[in-house]
């Protein structure tokens, strides 16, 4: 029997059921984050699970970060607040397992930012472009601080996958940085190449956010090339030098 055979063939695990029929419970009743699920009680009673079967399912339905169980008297099982950086975690070890070079993230931006830049300048509120041209403002052009300008262009775009894949893109960068291998001079660059395109965002100039940012991510990408970086993991396993990738300043 093939291996694809075995899959079709495979019965599903109780715990797995239970999880999804939870999950489907969850999105059809519209729960909103804090609300609460039955107690583990009535789940048995309800779905006609075993104790055991109940505690796995929510147990998987936890590290999904779908709900969270607080034992003792006030606890409970409560549906938990989405969080990107379980996204982030995800693609950091896809990415560590793969050896994914910097050279694939940076091709990968070069189609996305551009067309985000452009979706900002169209969509963005009028708070959301005064954030974004405050993040060009840090003084010191931290490396938090310029990953900042990339989230909250993002948000700007007003589109939720957008969004969600900018900020785990730069989660995954921002664990990597080492603002030490960009000199005063190239710190200052990306401090003027984000302010050209937010200025141009805030002033509604699609063509322009977009051909900044493109512009941008060029000059970065041959930066990279000629210091020999481009074929570097994105993501260095614990053995690679932690010099690899001072992408988040970009």
């Amino acid at each position: 029997m093939t291996a694809e055979a075995r899959n079709a063939t495979r019965v599903p695990k109780a715990s797995d059921v239970l999880a999804n029929l939870l999950k489907v419970r969850i999105l059809s009743e519209r729960l909103q984050p804090g609300e609460r699920l039955p107690p583990e009680a009535e789940l048995i009673e309800q779905y006609k699970f075993s104790r055991g079967t109940v505690r796995e399912a929510l147990r998987m339905l936890e590290i999904d970060g779908i709900v969270a169980v607080r034992r003792g008297p006030r606890g409970g099982i409560e549906v938990a607040e989405p969080d990107v950086s379980r996204v982030t975690r995800s693609l950091a070890v896809l990415f560590a397992f793969d050896g994914t070079p910097v050279r694939d993230l940076l091709e990968f931006r070069l189609v996305i930012e551009p067309g985000a830049a452009s979706m900002a300048a169209r969509h963005a509120t009028r708070e959301q472009r005064d954030q974004l041209l405050d993040s060009t403002l840090e003084p010191d052009n931290s490396v938090p601080h310029s990953v900042q300008f990339h989230r909250e262009l993002g948000l700007a775009t007003n589109n939720g996958f957008m969004s969600t894949m900018m900020t785990s893109m730069n989660q995954v960068l921002e664990w990597q940085t080492n603002s030490q291998e960009l000199s005063a001079n190239e710190r200052h660059g990306t401090t003027s190449a984000h302010r050209r395109i937010a200025e141009a965002v805030s002033k509604g100039e699609e063509a322009k956010a977009a051909r900044y940012m493109h512009a941008h991510l060029v000059q970065f990408m041959e930066l990279l090339g000629r210091q020999g970086r481009l074929d570097l993991p994105v993501v260095p396993r614990p053995t690679d030098s932690t010099r690899g990738l001072s992408a988040a300043l970009y």
